[in-house]
């Protein structure tokens, strides 16, 4: 089979796939067989892959020394691979070599331990990647993250599993606008004062003032760019091959200024010595090198023994050019200032029209209007709770536990429950799951009976009582509070309800470090029912690790709070297209804000492919 024939074929043929293989070192894949699938994967004569995708995830690889030989002694074409998955692994940063295989349209990196932001520009020369994740990642932690790699690799159309709208394009373009400066070029202003002229030659002086027509060169003769000494040098090799051959070195830099008018000649005056180059009216710059005249002013040239040369002379004007000096700006401000009238005030120029205060009266208003419920929600949060948190000395959760402690009936779950949802809606908010999505939650634990149930972010312990109330008898389930002082408020509630360790057991820490410690530490061998209701950003991450450590089983149901406000579009993304999930969102609001709509996303697991 030929190249193109393979390129056409290789597309459609299964990855070569090495994942959940313990492989620490990329030779390893010489010795390891890889996993199969449905289909088999076709071989060329030589006994190696027709594949152009490679999957090393969930794997141990720290690095990629050797991938270059280990993949082409798997792949017939290596240089055609256009899939990599090297998703959770221990790889710190984005190896090189990556960037040698230019046809690569699919990288997975997520999951790793990539420190620094600044590696993805090692990918910016792949011209075909397309398809880019790099979350579960610690920079992803960082500020800017999704707009710093879409503005270091434009031409990708999905990242993180979520699609890469228009929008997202002009958020990152504003964002590198605003965050990333253009490196400074240092510019030598007003050059033509502080550089040295070159000295001019006396065979190419007298050439000079012999011909009339050629004198605006003598006074051009200076230190020009880099751009125009060949330029220079071609034309005083044209102009004077005798100067040339005596002196090949002495006119290194010359600078052609053609004048934008020309006076008629001016009579003939003495030099002031025979040393002298030219003479003028206006007063000249440097010494003991090749001298021209201030911008603007006007020149003639003298003959060797100092006389001018008479009608063959002609008086040069340069037109003024403007300089970046601080000379050049000083007197362009005071220009500006005659011209335009005296210069505003400070209280003038820090005061705002009436008028215009009021032509944004509108706007303002209705901002208010429209999102009243939004702002209600943001005075409640933040403003009042941060306040109280400072008169009383104790956190939120701290003074509903007490509310709690003296309103409710130790051992009744219900009654809890209830005294919670009205401290939530006559003191405090809670920002708690609310009564509306509790009886979701309620039904659809009845219905599945699980044997074991997980839930990410405990909070106070409202949804734990709710899922704990309607386990099966028997049924365990585990919560996980990364917030020690909040976890400590949850287990205190959680025991006063009447629920003891062996129904739910309560983790303090973080997910992404608990849930790989689930099967040995905590004896979790699969989990039935998963709620996630801590951060909405983290809900992919921590759905990927469930997968990656096999505690999902087929027919698991997945339950996530928040998918709309705030949200979790690339949660729900990636759950839509992978194929692994069937998904339902059961709609509501916020409690004691109905009219800010929010939903319950329910995904069943039909199971690893």
């Amino acid at each position: 089979m030929n190249k193109r024939s393979y390129m056409n074929t290789s597309v459609q043929e299964p990855p070569l796939d090495y994942s959940f293989r313990s492989i620490h070192v990329t030779q390893d894949l010489l010795s390891e067989e890889p996993r199969t699938g449905l289909r088999p994967v076709r071989h060329a004569k030589s006994g190696k892959s027709m594949t152009q995708s490679l999957w090393l995830n969930n794997n141990v690889l720290t690095d990629l020394r050797d991938f270059n030989h280990a993949v082409s002694q798997l792949l017939e074409h290596p240089e055609n691979l256009a899939w990599i998955d090297l998703s959770f692994n221990d790889l710190t940063s984005i190896d090189p070599v990556l960037t040698t295989f230019f046809n690569l349209s699919v990288l997975y990196l997520h999951g790793n331990s990539i420190q620094r932001l600044g590696e993805v520009n090692k990918l910016a020369v792949l011209p075909r990647l397309r398809s880019l994740t790099l979350h579960g990642n610690p920079i992803e932690e960082e500020k800017g993250y999704r707009q710093y790699v879409l503005c270091t690799l434009p031409h990708i159309t999905t990242f993180d599993f979520s699609g890469v709208t228009k929008a997202d394009r002009t958020t990152a373009e504003v964002w590198k606008r605003m965050n990333i400066k253009p490196k400074k070029v240092r510019i030598k202003h007003n050059a033509l004062d502080s550089e040295e002229y070159t000295q001019i030659p006396d065979s190419y002086r007298d050439n000079l003032t012999q011909e009339p027509q050629l004198t605006h060169l003598y006074n051009g003769l200076t230190k020009p760019t880099n751009t125009s000494t060949e330029k220079a040098q071609q034309l005083g090799r044209e102009c004077f091959p005798k100067a040339e051959a005596e002196d090949p070195r002495s006119c290194k830099r010359l600078k052609d200024l053609s004048p934008h008018s020309r006076a008629p000649p001016a009579a003939a005056a003495p030099g002031p010595s025979p040393r002298s180059r030219c003479c003028s009216s206006t007063p000249w710059r440097g010494s003991g090198r090749a001298l021209r005249p201030r911008r603007g002013g006007t020149a003639s040239v003298t003959s060797p023994s100092g006389h001018m040369t008479g009608a063959s002379i002609q008086q040069v004007t340069t037109t003024p050019v403007p300089t970046p000096s601080r000379s050049g700006f000083a007197a362009a401000a005071a220009a500006g200032t005659q011209a335009s009238g005296p210069a505003p005030t400070a209280a003038q120029v820090g005061t705002m029209s009436p008028a215009i205060a009021l032509a944004f009266l509108p706007l303002v208003v209705t901002l208010l209007v429209r999102y009243r419920h939004y702002f209600r929600l943001l005075v409640r949060t933040v403003l009042l709770r941060s306040l109280r948190d400072c008169l009383s000395g104790l956190r939120m959760e701290e003074r509903a536990f007490s509310y709690v402690l003296t309103h409710a009936l130790p051992g009744d779950p219900g009654h809890i429950l209830t005294t919670l949802d009205h401290w939530s809606s006559h003191c405090e908010y809670l920002s708690h799951m609310g009564p509306a999505k509790g009886q979701i939650l309620m039904r659809l634990v009845e219905e599945k009976a699980p044997a074991c149930a997980l839930e990410l972010g405990t909070y106070c312990g409202y949804s734990t009582l709710l899922i704990a109330r309607a386990l099966p008898p028997g049924g365990r389930l585990l919560t996980v509070e990364r917030d020690p002082r909040t976890a400590a408020v949850a287990e205190k509630l959680i025991r006063l309800a009447g629920f003891d360790e062996h129904t739910v057991e309560l983790i303090v820490g973080r997910s992404e470090e608990v849930i790989p410690r689930l099967r040995t530490q905590y004896e979790l061998s699969r989990a039935d029912l998963v709620l996630l209701a801590h951060r909405p950003r983290c809900y992919l991450r921590d759905l990927q690790l469930l997968e990656g450590h096999a505690l999902l089983p087929a027919g698991a149901t997945v339950l996530a709070d928040h998918v709309l406000f705030p949200g979790a579009p690339r949660f729900l993304q990636y759950a839509k297209s992978c194929g692994r999930y069937r998904c339902r969102l059961h709609h509501t609001g916020l409690p004691d804000f109905p009219a800010i709509k929010d939903g319950i996303a329910q995904l069943t697991y039909a199971g690893p492919g």
